[in-house]
């Protein structure tokens, strides 16, 4: 429900892109569209990895194993040249495996 549309819409207007840019006007409402969606994804993954992190808000204090698979993950992306769709489904399976075992 959240990114179907959004997803409809991008494959539907990606191939006029290219168009759209060579006009000035239009090209100034895309680099506005571009920022807006930048700060949502950002939010989205600040808003996510808070309370993932941060289950319990501040006061319980941070989900160790979370937190260092999060560390895990960003280091993976940094320093070496792994796939970020293979690192969301081995993060998604760890995930899993942790949250069982932690039960």
């Amino acid at each position: 429900a959240t990114f179907l549309p959004s997803l409809t819409f991008v494959l539907l207007g990606a191939p006029y892109i290219d168009r759209l840019r060579q006009i000035r006007r239009l090209s100034g409402a895309l680099a506005a569209i571009l920022a807006a969606v930048a700060g949502v994804i950002l939010h989205l993954g600040l808003t996510f990895g808070a309370h993932v992190v941060f289950p319990g808000a501040l006061e319980t204090g941070p989900h160790v194993p979370s937190l260092l698979l999060a560390l895990a993950a960003f280091l993976a992306l940094r320093t070496t040249k792994v796939s970020p769709a293979l690192l969301v489904l081995a993060g998604a399976l760890l995930g899993v495996g942790v949250a069982w075992a932690w039960r």
